[in-house]
């Protein structure tokens, strides 16, 4: 990883630090930032970042649950694992990321497995790799003069040329019995190329912390999903 990169994470680290420091002190919790950088440190499995959240689910942070969600979201991320050697998510995705564009920049130059058009179709943003994504969102139903309920949404954008490519090879070993995938390419909508296929994988009305633990499944369910797809067009296409 560049030296810039790395000293990015740290100082959004030391920002993230920082907010947990100052939400805390204003808690009778008896919980301090040591207790969650241990706690993150030692997971098992991502249960053990529900756990911090749960603990701060009481009427009286009810206001603020979104933004403890994503607080608390945002350390697991930048904070060091020892299942990861040490490193967070957000380095080791960094590293994927730029192995991703180390593989595909011979192809983007110069491949002529697919067109010009399918290349800029990857939404490749410039010759750095495939893009799609997945987005939690919270969607807040409002009738009259008043918030009438809440929802989490998990929602994919693939690219077009990745669905399309993959769609074609639906019945290749590396995906005939891939259900996930299967029902994504099934139930995904083209909506032109500048939003790719998109798809509603995950919609249940937001009441307890049960329904982010949830929805915070499918979410990851997918983003392993379009890892495989985007791996599959690196494989056959990029090299």
């Amino acid at each position: 990883m560049k030296k810039l990169e790395k000293e990015k994470i740290l100082k959004r680290r030391k920002e993230i630090e920082q907010v947990i420091k100052e939400f805390l002190s204003y808690t009778d919790s008896g919980f301090n930032l040591e207790d969650v950088k241990k706690i993150i440190y030692e997971e098992k499995d991502h249960n053990d970042l529900m756990g911090i959240i749960k603990k701060f689910n009481d009427k009286k942070f009810k206001d603020d649950f979104e933004k403890i969600i994503t607080m608390f979201n945002d350390a697991w991320n930048y904070f060091p694992h020892k299942s990861l050697e040490g490193f967070s998510p957000a380095e080791k995705i960094k590293e994927y990321y730029k192995s991703v564009e180390n593989d595909s920049k011979n192809f983007m130059l110069g491949s002529k497995k697919l067109t010009q058009k399918q290349i800029d179709l990857l939404w490749s943003g410039g010759e750095k790799g495939i893009y799609s994504q997945a987005k939690l969102i919270r969607e807040i139903r409002i009738l009259d003069k008043k918030v009438s309920r809440e929802f989490l949404v998990v929602e994919v954008e693939i690219n077009p040329t990745t669905f399309e490519l993959v769609r074609k090879h639906r019945n290749d070993i590396e995906f005939k019995n891939d259900v996930a995938i299967q029902q994504l390419l099934d139930h995904a909508d083209y909506r032109g190329p500048e939003f790719g296929y998109v798809s509603l994988a995950f919609q249940n009305e937001y009441r307890d912390e049960k329904v982010f633990k949830d929805a915070d499944f499918v979410l990851r369910k997918v983003q392993d999903t379009i890892i495989k797809m985007h791996k599959f067009i690196m494989e056959r296409y990029l090299k």
